[in-house]
């Protein structure tokens, strides 16, 4: 995204102009087979509104353009996993030479800390009392807010289980070990385990 900082009528020009270019510079690029996608926002409004309206849209670079920025060839670019959302003035040289590795970090930093989120917060349970445990209003803080894996055949009483529980099954992951193992409430052997977690 490129929000254009306009301060008077005479700029206008100059900074669209240079919009412009920057945006089809860009668009040369790829990132994970698909040509970068670059809007230019001209509305207008101040800076400050422009660039919240696309934090709240979840946008992973914001590039502010004004003209001091054409006078001096940078920008001031906005990293959208950035938890200050601080902006660095970078010359539109490294930009363009450094965009597709900025959004592979992103990517790869946004996939570590929800797989690391989701490790953290997994608990296998080994019975049904563990998992009722973790899905009833308890003062174990340890277990707010967690998912459940274990082993659990889908039947109408598990489903009355979940119902009571405010809680659904949320997936059977792709990647387990292929040892079957015992349903927590049937007894029976079952293939895979499964994730639950409690529906908010």
């Amino acid at each position: 995204m490129i929000l254009t900082i306009i301060k008077s009528d005479e700029e206008k020009e100059i900074v669209l102009a240079a919009a412009e270019k920057l945006k089809k510079q860009l668009i040369n690029f790829t990132f994970q087979n698909e040509k970068l996608r670059i809007f230019i926002d001209q509305r207008d409004m101040r800076g400050g509104e422009k660039f919240w309206h696309w934090i709240k849209k979840g946008v992973p670079l914001i590039a502010e353009l004004g003209r001091r920025d054409i006078d001096t060839q940078t920008v001031m670019l906005c990293k959208r996993n950035d938890p200050n959302l601080s902006k660095q003035a970078v010359s539109q040289a490294i930009l363009l030479s450094s965009v597709v590795s900025v959004l592979e970090d992103m990517q790869k930093s946004l996939f570590q800390k929800a797989q690391d989120f989701m490790l953290n917060n997994i608990i296998s349970v080994t019975n049904a009392d563990e998992f009722k445990k973790v899905f009833t209003q308890n003062t174990d803080e340890s277990l707010n807010n967690r998912f459940i894996s274990c082993y659990a055949k889908d039947t109408k009483e598990l489903e009355s289980l979940l119902k009571s529980l405010k809680a659904t099954a949320r997936c059977i992951p792709l990647k387990q070990n292929d040892q079957p193992g015992i349903c927590i409430f049937t007894g029976e052997k079952i293939d895979k385990k499964t994730i639950f977690a409690k529906a908010y």
